[in-house]
């Protein structure tokens, strides 16, 4: 049973990890092409850099980089270096390269963290639970217990999505506007710190008091 597959870009290999060696097979006759040497045996996520040429693979603790076309290890690193501990499997459960193929993140629960894909040097790591970066490169969603959370690459908060009951949604801007469907507003609460404590307020009562209005078409995620 195959554990983790990738496509190639061209979508005519596949890349299996199914508990033995990683191995690319051809997508439409499904016969075995190559093993990738010194691969894992246990990868958790594989990705195919933009080009094709290259493979991105990690286990409980490593990211190797095999030559697709030769299945020889290019560059291979240890995981555990950033913001906290990063296992694949156990916190990472994906791998993406950035469109130029410099780059490759992983994402997990201990964090997002980019590193240089021809080094192995970690360039940065964000606290972000369950970090997915963007097809684009540009940003980072991370899923958290109550919300899906988006960021621009340096971090900067663009925005949440809230996870609410069906038939709700709620989508909220970095600056506080809203949007989502219709009877929302009686499902959110505003609350206030002051010098007196905390106070809690509809946003009726939010915006008759401090003169803020809600604009839903200032609710984008664009970095």
């Amino acid at each position: 049973m195959a554990h983790v597959l990738a496509w190639s870009p061209d979508g005519k290999l596949i890349a299996v990890g199914d508990g033995a060696p990683l191995r690319i097979h051809d997508a439409a006759t499904g016969e075995w092409i190559r093993d990738l040497k010194d691969a894992a045996s246990n990868a958790m996520a594989i990705a195919w850099s933009p080009d094709g040429k290259l493979v991105a693979s990690c286990d409980q603790q490593d990211l190797k980089i095999h030559d697709a076309a030769s299945g020889t290890l290019r560059v291979a690193w240890n995981l555990t270096n950033a913001w906290a501990p990063i296992l694949c499997g156990e916190q990472v459960d994906e791998i993406r390269w950035s469109p130029d193929g410099k780059r490759i993140s992983t994402g997990g629960l201990s964090g997002f963290t980019e590193w240089d894909a021809k080094s192995g040097k970690r360039i940065r790591t964000r606290p972000i639970s369950g970090g997915h970066l963007s097809p684009d490169g540009l940003r980072i969603a991370g899923r958290g217990a109550a919300q899906i959370s988006l960021l621009d690459r340096s971090g900067r908060p663009l925005g949440a999505i809230a996870a609410l009951t069906d038939p709700l949604a709620l989508a909220i801007s970095a600056e506080g506007h809203y949007r989502g469907s219709t009877g929302i507003e009686s499902e959110i609460v505003y609350v206030v710190r002051t010098k007196d404590g905390q106070e809690t307020l509809t946003p009726e009562e939010f915006s008759r008091k401090y003169g803020w209005k809600n604009d839903p078409d200032r609710v984008k995620f664009d970095p």
